[in-house]
């Protein structure tokens, strides 16, 4: 499965950096080569994805395909996804520097539920996330 694939490649030593950051980017094109348009990723998987191609420091246009059908999951399922996806997601795409809609929308999801349903961390990473790419953001309106 890719989400497992990718996060075990981004999980590898640092030596072995260049490898993996090839040999992901050769399984998500390959990947993207036969996947389904219409298909959409779990929470869970999407946020794994994420997070390995920010980890390994693969270029967006290179992840392209597979980042398109993440932001497409994100957007028709944003609603579903649980507090450390939707925190995982934003680091991610912000660490990546795309998609700041897409962080938008996160974040505004994850400000309509109780942010104390959060732990600490997924919060500073939202924090962090609305900082980095959003310039205009604040706090305020977050709720306590």
């Amino acid at each position: 499965e890719l989400a497992n694939t990718l996060w075990a490649l981004a999980r590898a030593p640092e030596k072995f950096r260049t490898e993996t950051r090839e040999a992901a980017s050769a399984l998500m094109a390959r990947y993207v080569e036969r996947a389904d348009p219409k298909f959409r990723f779990a929470d869970q998987h999407s946020a794994n994805i994420l997070w390995a191609i920010a980890k390994l420091g693969i270029e967006p246009e290179v992840a392209k395909g597979v980042l398109s059908i993440c932001v497409a999951s994100i957007n028709e399922t944003c609603g579903e996804y649980r507090p450390h996806s939707l925190s995982l997601c934003a680091w991610s795409l912000a660490t990546l520097g795309v998609h700041p809609e897409v962080v938008d929308r996160i974040i505004s999801e994850a400000s309509a539920r109780k942010l104390r349903d959060f732990e600490n961390q997924q919060v500073a990473h939202l924090v962090w996330a609305g900082g980095t790419m959003l310039p205009a953001w604040t706090m305020d309106g977050l709720p306590e």
